[in-house]
C-alpha cells in the first residue's frame, strides 16, 4: 500500500524562496517508513526559466462564474490566463496542501500505528471508522488529502508533536518563506474564512507541493483503500475530484468548499508532452461548475499555447 511513497521529494524546514529552487528536494523511506532527508538542491547565481509558450490565437479564455481563475505555466513562471489573480479569498481546504507539508517536516513513520480522537472531530467530512478501530499515519495522511477529511487532517497536526498553535504558526512561517505575502492560516483544515489566499499565490503554493511526491501521489488517486488494524472490513476513500471520471490527466489536485469561499480547485495537468500547468478556480457558483471551469481551461489553453521545447 506504502510502495509509491518510497522515494518522495521533500519539503524541507526551510525553504527557499521559488526562483532560487533549481533542483527537488529527495527523501527517501527506510525500511521503518520513516523519512530521511536526502539533499538534492542545486543554486545557480543565474535563475534559469523555461521560454514561455507562445499565444497562437486571438482568444482571450473562456468566461468563468469563478472570482478567480488562473492558468500558471511552472516552468516559465508565466501565466496564460488570467482573471482576479491578486483578489484575497478564503481558501477552503486547499489549505491542507500547506498542513501536509508542514506535516511532512515532522519526519513522520507512515507505517505507525494511530487513530483519531474525540479532539479530532470537527464539522464538515470526516472519515468514519468503527469503536475502537486503529488505523496507519499513511492512511491518515491519504484521507486528508483524497477525501479531505478533516478529522484525519487535525490528527496529522497533532502526530506532528507540535501544539496546534505551534502548528500553525509554522505553517504562516512557511507561506512567508515562499513569499506568499497575502496567504494567511488560522485552522489546519480550511474550515475557518481565516484561511485566505489568492489564485496566483495558490497557484506558486501548488506547484512546491505537487513537486512533493507524497502530496502528488495522494492527490493523484480517484480512490484510496485500506483496512483498519485488526478489521477485516475494506474503506473506500474516494477523491472530492470529480474531474477523475473525465477525460484530465493529472498529477495533482486538491478541492475546497466552504460558504464563504464558495467551490474551489486547484489542478495540476499536463499536454502529453510533458508540458505542465497549473489551474486555479476560487470562489465558483457551484461544485460542478468548478469542474466545468477548470476542464474548459484545460481545453482551450492546449488548443490556444504552444511551447518550443
Amino acid at each position: 500500500m506504502l510502495s509509491s511513497l518510497i522515494i518522495g521529494i521533500f519539503f524541507t524546514s526551510r525553504l527557499l524562496q521559488p526562483d532560487l529552487l533549481i533542483g527537488p528536494l529527495a527523501a527517501e523511506v527506510t525500511t521503518e517508513h520513516q523519512v530521511e532527508i536526502v539533499p538534492a538542491i542545486s543554486l545557480k547565481p543565474e535563475i534559469y526559466r523555461s521560454p514561455a509558450p507562445a499565444k497562437i490565437s486571438q482568444s482571450l479564455g473562456i468566461e468563468t462564474t469563478a472570482h478567480s481563475a488562473l492558468v500558471f505555466d511552472p516552468a516559465s513562471q508565466s501565466l496564460l490566463f488570467q482573471k482576479n489573480v491578486e483578489e484575497v479569498r478564503p481558501i477552503a481546504s486547499l489549505t491542507k496542501l500547506m498542513t501536509a507539508l508542514v506535516f511532512l517536516e515532522s519526519n513522520p513513520n507512515f507505517g505507525q500505528e494511530a487513530e483519531l480522537t474525540a479532539a479530532d472531530q470537527v464539522e464538515g467530512g470526516n472519515l468514519e471508522l468503527k469503536d475502537g478501530e486503529h488505523l496507519i499515519v499513511g492512511d491518515l495522511f491519504h484521507a486528508s488529502l483524497v477525501g479531505s477529511a478533516n478529522n484525519a487532517t487535525k490528527a496529522l497536526a497533532r502526530l506532528s508533536g507540535k501544539s496546534e498553535e505551534s502548528f500553525i504558526a509554522t505553517m504562516n512561517q512557511r507561506a512567508k518563506d515562499l513569499g506568499l505575502s497575502h496567504t494567511k492560516f488560522v485552522d489546519v483544515t480550511g474550515l475557518s474564512s481565516g484561511n485566505v489566499s489568492t489564485a496566483l499565490e495558490i497557484a506558486q503554493l501548488a506547484n512546491y507541493a505537487f513537486n512533493n511526491s507524497f502530496i502528488s501521489e495522494a492527490t493523484s488517486l480517484p480512490e484510496y483503500l485500506f483496512e483498519p488494524i485488526g478489521s477485516r472490513r475494506v474503506v473506500t476513500i474516494t477523491n472530492t475530484n470529480k474531474l477523475f471520471e473525465s477525460f484530465v490527466r493529472m498529477t495533482g489536485s486538491k478541492t475546497g468548499f466552504t460558504n464563504e469561499a464558495g467551490n474551489c480547485l486547484v489542478v495540476r495537468t499536463d499536454d502529453g508532452q510533458g508540458h505542465k500547468v497549473i489551474l486555479v478556480v476560487l470562489g465558483s457558483e457551484s461544485s460542478e461548475s468548478r469542474f466545468q471551469e477548470i476542464k474548459g481551461l484545460i481545453t482551450w489553453t492546449f488548443e490556444n499555447w504552444r511551447w518550443s521545447i
